[in-house]
């Protein structure tokens, strides 16, 4: 090796060792600080055995691709009726996650359709897992003296990311 190449060597080492050192001790004196913050977004929910109860003809449910979104039409032939759209929830992802409330599509108040959601908010899905089985419960109002028949609604899932191993 040659001798400048040993030169331009030994300058770059005391040059990076320098700059470790003014790291290190402005890390210490707390004249440098490392903040932020950073978000995994691995959590794939997916919703899982969804059915209606005894379904008629004309009536459906379905998932979007992304797994989180559950959209169903249900048919009603007389007032009074009730319906129930049956579903779980699946942590496919490899975090854990709190459930959110629902996020939905409502009827129109002048339909005469009333929708019972369930309350999803804070039930915990480890990864791997698959959540207790869920209920909506939709009910075509005896009083109201409107024609209905298919009502389609939509409810999302919402979630925030936790590790519940770890708290």
């Amino acid at each position: 090796m040659s001798r400048e190449r040993k030169r331009i060597y030994v300058v770059a080492g005391v040059f990076a060792l320098l700059l470790f050192l003014g790291i290190a001790y402005a890390a210490t004196t707390g004249a440098l600080e490392f903040g932020g913050t950073a978000r995994i977004t691995n959590v794939r929910l997916n919703i899982v055995d969804e059915n209606i109860v005894s379904p008629v003809s004309g009536e459906s449910v379905s998932v979007n691709p992304a797994g989180d979104t559950l959209t169903f039409t249900v048919h009603f032939s007389v007032p009074g009726e009730t319906r129930y759209v049956k579903f779980k929830i699946e942590n496919a992802g490899n975090s854990d996650a709190v459930l959110g409330p629902l996020v939905t599509t409502p009827p129109s108040e002048a339909s005469g359709i009333t929708v019972d959601w369930p309350s999803l908010e804070g039930v915990q899905i480890v990864t791997g897992a698959t959540s207790s089985e869920y209920t909506i419960e939709v009910h075509w109002s005896e009083s109201y003296p409107g024609v209905t028949s298919d009502v389609s609604l939509s409810a999302s899932i919402s979630y925030q990311q936790y590790n519940l191993v770890a708290g």
